[in-house]
């Protein structure tokens, strides 16, 4: 399996919060960081993170590159309390995850300071261009904006592949 459909397949199963799978991308002896809050994991400990995280959520790769060493994926993820995005940086053993080095950030306006400023435009006019895929995907409708977007969950918690039109 290429390794661009190795980590599509792993972020459907944290989407999912699916422990078993989760476990089999990891290599032996694999370690994970969030620097943001000065955390190392071991695969069982992120593994208890992420499947007892409260809630459901939906995940969509941005974007991806991959090296010969190592990849990186900007990856947004939300539910109805949240958005965030999490900048992550896999280094490899063969196709298992070795080290995981994730960055994790919330979604939102810029602070008062910046806005004073008026500098500055919007990427996107919802602030996260995903507004319309929730409601959509919510709604009950079939979701496909392009081939980036892996998985969308729908509020059963049942991550769906988005087929290509």
């Amino acid at each position: 399996m290429d390794r661009k459909a190795i980590l599509a397949a792993f972020w459907r199963a944290v989407a999912a919060q699916e422990r078993d799978p989760l476990r089999g991308f990891f290599a032996e002896g694999a370690e994970v960081l969030w620097p943001n809050t000065n955390e190392r994991f071991s695969v069982e400990e992120y593994l208890r993170a992420n499947c007892e995280y409260p809630g459901k959520w939906h995940g969509k790769i941005e974007r991806m590159l991959d090296t010969v060493e190592a990849s990186v994926t900007v990856t947004r993820v939300w539910s109805e309390e949240f958005s965030v995005r999490a900048i992550s940086f896999f280094r490899w053993q063969g196709e298992k995850i070795l080290r995981l080095e994730e960055y994790w950030s919330d979604d939102g306006a810029p602070p008062e300071w910046r806005r004073k400023m008026q500098i500055g435009q919007k990427i996107t006019e919802d602030g996260n261009g995903v507004k319309d895929i929730l409601e959509r995907d919510l709604a009950g409708e079939p979701v496909s904006i392009d081939e980036n977007i892996i998985a969308v969950g729908s509020p059963a918690g049942v991550i769906k592949p988005v087929p290509k039109e």
